[in-house]
């Protein structure tokens, strides 16, 4: 199995440990400290950028990025991708609200995943790993499968 890094597109990667120690104790504080005190993604958003302008542009472009992957996906595979993303905009929800989801629903969020791709079809499959090969690979492999059936 790959390790959490070096599965990581690289763009992500690069912004990850590109990030300043100041760029750091931002996410920290933001993000592990006080996130259970924003009510929206948005409100996330203004935090850090009331905090360090520099970041906000560095931490959001990726996720423009993300859409603009979702966007280059057929149809079958952007509801799937739609799928996907509303199961974790249903998560970052507990987040906001100082709660954390247990884990029989991460794994039951996860299992979903994993046969919402496998139910794609050859087609579907295909233009998904196009767009996102890493993720596709953890989606697809049987490995990672009978990990998440045993997680938990």
């Amino acid at each position: 199995m790959l390790e959490p890094l070096e599965a990581m597109p690289e763009r992500l990667k690069t912004f990850l440990t590109g990030l300043s120690d100041q760029e750091r104790a931002v996410m920290e504080e933001v993000f592990m400290k006080n996130l259970g005190k924003y009510k929206s993604y948005e409100e996330v958003k203004a935090a850090v950028e009331a905090k360090s302008p520099e970041l906000a542009a560095k931490l959001y472009q990726p996720t423009s990025w993300l859409d603009e992957k979702a966007a280059a996906l057929g149809p079958e595979a952007r509801a799937y991708y739609n799928a996907m993303e509303e199961r974790a905009r249903r998560y970052q929800a507990y987040f906001y609200t100082g709660k954390r989801p247990t884990d029989a629903e991460l794994k039951q969020s996860m299992v979903e995943d994993v046969n919402g791709y496998r139910a794609l079809s050859a087609a579907g499959k295909a233009d998904f790993q196009k767009q996102f090969p890493v993720l596709a690979k953890f989606l697809g492999s049987d490995e990672f499968y009978k990990e998440v059936q045993a997680w938990g």
